[in-house]
């Protein structure tokens, strides 16, 4: 369902379509759009209960999901640099680069889903009895832990939607800067995949909550910092 989602949504025109004046229907894009999520919902959350399920040592799973996002971050440098490959004029995003882009993203993925099935350990998984998992929500509202991280999750899933929404067309239409969008990201990628070596080696010396919190403390920095830049004013390094 990812694949076929992931295809239709990112590539809504034909090869021969690519360059001419199509428009794409609003109905096409929710139902793409609607069949993406889900799929990549049911997806996530299995996988991150599947590696949290693979060792019962703190230590084992800081590394594991280290490993895990830095993949993340490598799948997202890798699709920056598609503009950047000698077949295309323009260092820049066009409906031919991203269809490139999603067919290649397929062909890696297959073969990881393959080796993940047949390699991977199944994990611990616990076997519960027949009613345990029914949990009354009069008990989730009255765990005041759960829910002040339901409350300060909610507020930041909505803020990072928010700016993944918005930045692309922030850049291009409001700072007139969209041809550097793609080495900015490219920029924003290294340095996180880079700090990965530093975040994990801290998970072992401070408590996961504080270097949380430092995280999304310089995240809100440079968002304070975004909002200062001014049409015809920033210049590339101040991005």
């Amino acid at each position: 369902l990812f694949l076929v989602s992931s295809y239709f949504l990112f590539t809504p025109l034909t090869p021969a379509q690519l360059d001419a004046s199509e428009s794409v229907s609003v109905a096409y894009f929710f139902c793409w759009s609607f069949f993406f999520y889900l799929a990549y919902t049911l997806f996530e959350i299995p996988h991150q209960s599947w590696g949290a399920e693979l060792s019962t040592s703190p230590e084992a799973k800081n590394s594991l999901f280290s490993w895990r996002a830095g993949g993340i971050l490598l799948g997202s440098l890798l699709f920056y640099t598609v503009p950047f490959l000698p077949v295309f004029e323009k260092n820049e995003f066009t409906p031919e680069t991203i269809r490139w882009a999603v067919m290649g993203s397929g062909l890696l993925l297959l073969p990881a889903f393959y080796y993940c099935w047949q390699y991977v350990p199944s994990g611990g998984a616990k076997v519960f009895e027949q009613d345990a998992y029914k949990i009354r929500l009069t008990t989730l509202l009255k765990n005041k832990p759960l829910m002040l991280f339901f409350i300060a999750y909610m507020f930041f899933g909505l803020s990072q939607g928010a700016y993944l929404a918005i930045v692309f067309i922030f850049i291009d239409s409001y700072l007139g800067m969209g041809e550097a969008f793609v080495s900015l990201s490219l920029i924003g990628l290294l340095a996180g995949i880079l700090s990965l070596f530093i975040w994990r080696k801290s998970m072992t010396y401070f408590d996961k909550k504080n270097i949380w919190i430092v995280g999304k403390f310089l995240q809100i920095l440079a968002f304070i910092l975004y909002s200062r830049l001014l049409p015809g004013q920033a210049g590339y390094w101040d991005l």
